[in-house]
């Protein structure tokens, strides 16, 4: 339900195209991010596109700040829908890591996309192409890393606290959060 109004004024406002490919580098990235973190769990759905969609959202208030004619109240209302979604995302059965990654890649892919120039102290990122090549060049190294991290055997437990970003442990959800242990 939540893509139908956030997916329907971003692709008026962006066009198909640009939020076609947000949208399913979100999805990838998201569910990347997940099988790195939790490689003993299958995870599916389109909430990490989702995620990106609101990634995309939080770039564009931040873009068009000055022309709101209340953006802090829309900053308020943005944050609180996200960390609503993010404190939902950890009961059991929600990946949260598949949201986060999700939401970074839709922010990526918002620079990518839909540029606009800002001032920079980069010397190559102070124009609209510069800014797209930057978060282009980090985007493919923020995927090849996460490549290498899932197909490089990682210990299961390389992270013992990341599990606590998915799912909190408290009263009858300890048993779903973490069936083996």
């Amino acid at each position: 339900l939540a893509l139908i109004p956030v997916g329907a004024s971003i692709e008026r406002y962006y066009g198909s195209f640009r939020v076609a490919a947000t949208y399913l580098l979100s999805g990838v990235y998201g569910n990347l991010l997940s099988s790195i973190f939790l490689p003993k769990t299958v995870s599916v759905g389109a909430s990490s596109s989702i995620f990106g969609m609101m990634g995309v959202l939080g770039v564009d208030l931040i873009r068009s700040w000055g022309y709101l004619e209340n953006p802090k109240r829309s900053m308020i209302i943005f944050l609180s829908s996200l960390l609503i979604s993010l404190g939902l995302g950890l009961m059991p059965m929600i990946d949260n890591f598949a949201h986060i990654g999700g939401f970074l890649m839709g922010v990526f892919s918002t620079f990518i996309f839909t540029p606009v120039a800002s001032p920079s102290s980069m010397l190559l990122c102070n124009s609209v192409f510069g800014v797209q090549i930057c978060f282009f060049v980090v985007t493919i190294i923020v995927f090849s890393v996460s490549y290498v991290a899932l197909y490089s055997n990682l210990p299961t437990n390389f992270c013992p606290w990341c599990e606590l970003i998915n799912c909190l442990p408290v009263g009858s959800w300890k048993d779903l959060c973490f069936p083996e242990s």
